[in-house]
Formats: structure tokens, C-alpha cells, sequence
């Protein structure tokens, strides 16, 4: 059975707002753009963890579920193991010209 939604109250967040920045003694202007400015950074990292993954899995630096499976409980434990590129993913921005793809 599908969750009850809730629906959303614009007034209890305003409120929360309210009390956050004065709790900071900021202005609520300020705290939503930080709050933007951090979800458009989170978006922009995430973005760039997938465009680097993508470009990983086209060179072939993938590995399989069962050696990930393998390598979690400790079963592989030697370099020869990994794919042919010799690592796992590092992350996003590790390869030159990820970004455009």
C-alpha cells in the first residue's frame, strides 16, 4: 500500500526559516542562498560522480558485482585482481575530459 503524502506547509517552513536565522542571526535571504548555493554544488558533485563513472565504464576500468561481492568480504586481496586499468573508481574529476561527455 502506497505512503499517505503529507502535504506540504510553505507556513512551517517560513517558520522554521524565521527561527533558524534568528538562531544565527542571519537573514532568511541569506540562509536560502546558501541553501541553494549547497544543493547546486551537491548536484554539480553528483553530476560529476556519474559523467566520471560513465567514462570509466567506456574504457573498460569496471569491475563485476561478484568482485565487488568478493572484495568486500576480503577475498581479493591482490592487485591482479582489478580491472585491466589496474584501479577502481576514484571519484569524480579524475579523468581529463570527463566533463564532456
Amino acid at each position: 500500500m502506497a505512503a499517505s503524502k503529507k502535504p506540504i506547509s510553505i507556513a512551517e517552513k517560513i517558520e522554521a526559516l524565521a527561527s533558524l536565522a534568528a538562531e544565527q542571526v542571519r537573514s532568511c535571504s541569506y540562509l536560502i542562498n546558501a541553501v541553494i548555493d549547497n544543493h547546486l554544488e551537491l548536484c554539480a558533485y553528483q553530476d560529476a560522480l556519474v559523467r566520471n563513472g560513465l567514462a570509466e565504464m567506456r574504457m573498460g576500468l569496471m569491475v563485476g558485482h561478484k568482485q565487488v561481492v568478493k572484495r568486500l568480504k576480503g577475498e581479493m586481496s591482490t592487485p591482479s585482481s582489478l580491472p585491466a586499468g589496474g584501479r577502481l573508481s576514484n571519484g569524480p574529476n579524475k579523468l581529463k575530459g570527463a566533463s564532456a561527455l
